[in-house]
């Protein structure tokens, strides 16, 4: 009988859970309490599940913080002037605050590991490239401080008026990386609209941006120097609040350029402004005289004013 009563009591182990047999019934057994049972994440308040990456915190931020550390080019901006209280509602809002307090409480990237990641799997009806990029252009300008608080027009307006020079200032970047496959996309480009008055210019615009060597935060703040230019967008509302935002731009990029160590480059960045002007006014041109002009995404024909 006693061994009956043994066998009735014996424990089940298993991978993922544990079972226990009862009265002929097999049920569940309560979890075990861990280690860290009550304790809480110092980054968002939620339950913690132990120390990752020199912190105790939850699985939530382990992974945004896995995820903002191995993904390169990865760019964090708070829409809310950089003081949300990071909680469990807010740490879904801005990714920003929530890396600033992951960086504030000790998490260290050094900790984490540099497997390559997982492939994601392809989307079943795959975007154009041509969409895709201006979609990413729009997400990064909404992104911007201040930006969402324009009215809706002024910043339609915006964007219109500087998706040109964000492409590029994009298609430079690539050239001072990797100059013989960026220009020969350029020369598919300046070929196919069979008109080569902008062909030098670009080259040449190419060439002295390469020279300065810019980072990837300078191209960044570059491209948003374009965007909140009030003086080149019809029909704006309010350009003070645009002009405002320049001006903190263009102290941000001068700070970058001291920081890194090439103050020089400053006034050169700010002056390459200009000849994007030309270049946006050059290209505008060809594409409204381009015969073909009917058969391009709607979406790029009107950004581009070819309606």
């Amino acid at each position: 009988m006693s061994q009956i009563v043994a066998k009735s009591n014996r424990v089940y182990e298993g991978n993922d859970k544990e079972m226990e047999a009862k009265g002929g019934k097999v049920v569940r057994r309560k979890r075990r309490r861990t280690m860290w049972e009550g304790e809480s994440c110092v980054v968002c308040g939620d339950r913690a599940s132990g120390y990752h990456y020199n912190v105790l915190s939850c699985e939530g931020c382990k992974g945004f913080y896995r995820r903002v550390v191995t993904e390169e080019n990865k760019i964090l901006i708070c829409k809310f002037g950089g003081k949300c209280k990071m909680d469990l509602y807010w740490r879904r809002k801005c990714g920003a605050c929530r890396l600033k307090k992951c960086q504030l409480v000790g998490m260290r990237p050094e900790y984490v590991s540099n497997r390559e990641p997982k492939k994601r799997q392809k989307p079943a009806l795959p975007k154009t490239p041509e969409v895709k990029n201006v979609q990413a252009k729009r997400q990064l300008f909404w992104a911007l401080l201040g930006f969402d608080s324009l009215l809706q027009a002024d910043q339609v307006a915006l964007i219109k008026a500087s998706t040109v020079d964000a492409s590029f200032l994009r298609s430079a970047y690539s050239f001072a990386k990797n100059p013989e496959k960026q220009m020969k996309q350029t020369n598919k480009i300046i070929a196919s609209l069979k008109n080569e008055a902008i062909d030098l210019p670009v080259r040449r615009f190419y060439d002295r941006f390469a020279a300065m060597k810019p980072s990837l935060t300078m191209i960044g703040l570059l491209v948003a120097m374009a965007v909140f230019s009030a003086d080149r967008a019809e029909g704006i509302t309010e350009p003070q609040k645009v002009e405002e935002a320049q001006v903190k731009l263009v102290k941000a990029l001068q700070f970058v350029c001291v920081r890194d160590n090439q103050p020089k480059v400053f006034p050169k960045l700010v002056l390459k402004l200009t000849d994007l002007r030309y270049l946006n006014h050059a290209f505008s041109n060809l594409l409204k005289h381009e015969s073909n002009s009917h058969l391009m995404n709607p979406l790029l024909r009107e950004l581009w004013d070819l309606e």
